[in-house]
């Protein structure tokens, strides 16, 4: 039988940077390349040994080549430099899964790389999944996509390659965005609210078994009333006071949808859970800002209704 051994990369091919061993990756310390999998059981010296045993080995095959072992230093890569290959790693997946440019890929490693240093500073654990799937999410709306990669379907697609996030896992990771100076950046209003009426025309299955006539009356309605609830809310200063402008914008036209009904005399087909899910925010979340925007206060309400 021909014997195969693993040759032991210990420098970049790229940048001549150290290698380190990422959940059975050979990844750059510095750039991030990732050179292969070491997950492969080869020949050793010693026959009861495997590539498990040894993880610093490498993966590209060759023959008749000799084994040595890796030095002690870089058996002792900082734990810090493998978290940010491991968070660069998981972003880049994310950027290429979701078709994010590369803009928004290194956006979305700067807002990692200081989320992992302040968890560091505090010393705090922290989920790296979960700072990957805020990064991303956080850089693709400073970059301008008001309907950015929903944390559901980044939560799912993460799931299927091993790793859990929970909401409170990106809970505490916006807390500790925000104790640095991280926050989300303001969407344009009226952009945001044609995009989700647009995705309300294209996926809403009950808009779909209304008359024409009634479909076409309700998006129009929709839209207008979308806007001048805005305009009102803006102008009692309601608007984006401390609360998050996706889930107001959510809000608004959820409660535009139901004047629309009312006055086409139809049962509201737009459901909060489907605007979250336009969004990526949970069912609660617009449920309970619409209610302290229209539901607590009816004279409030009462007074949009108004043309």
């Amino acid at each position: 039988m021909r014997q195969e051994l693993v040759q032991d990369f210990t420098k970049c091919p790229n940048c001549n940077s150290s290698i380190i061993n990422s959940d059975n990756e050979l990844v750059c310390s510095k750039c991030g390349l990732v050179i292969g999998a070491s997950n492969k059981y080869v020949i050793h010296p010693n026959q009861n040994h495997s590539i498990q045993k040894e993880p610093h080995y490498g993966s590209i095959i060759i023959e008749k080549s000799s084994v040595r072992k890796i030095s002690y230093i870089q058996k002792s890569m900082s734990s810090l430099n493998k978290s940010e290959n491991e968070l660069k790693w998981l972003i880049d997946k994310l950027c290429d899964t979701f078709h994010l440019g590369h803009s928004i890929r290194l956006e979305s490693h700067r807002i990692g790389l200081s989320l992992i240093h302040a968890f560091k500073r505090n010393r705090e654990r922290s989920n790296r999944a979960a700072i990957a799937a805020y990064s991303v999410v956080t850089a693709a709306r400073l970059h301008g996509l008001s309907i950015a990669p929903h944390y559901k379907n980044i939560r799912t697609y993460l799931q299927s390659i091993g790793l859990k996030v929970k909401t409170r896992d990106i809970l505490q990771v916006i807390s500790a965005a925000r104790g640095i100076g991280l926050m989300e950046t303001r969407n344009d209003a009226d952009k945001t609210i044609i995009e989700i009426i647009s995705m309300i025309m294209r996926n809403n299955s009950r808009l779909e078994k209304l008359k024409s006539e009634d479909k076409v009356s309700f998006i129009n309605h929709l839209k207008a009333i979308s806007f001048r609830i805005l305009k009102d809310l803006r102008a009692r200063h309601y608007f984006f006071r401390s609360k998050n402008p996706m889930i107001c914008i959510a809000s608004i036209i959820y409660a535009a949808s139901k004047e629309a009904a009312s006055i086409l005399s139809i049962k509201n087909p737009v459901t909060q859970r489907e605007l979250a899910e336009y969004i990526g925010y949970a069912e609660y979340s617009v449920r309970e800002t619409y209610e302290e925007l229209f539901g607590k206060s009816s004279a409030m309400f009462d007074s949009l209704q108004v043309s």
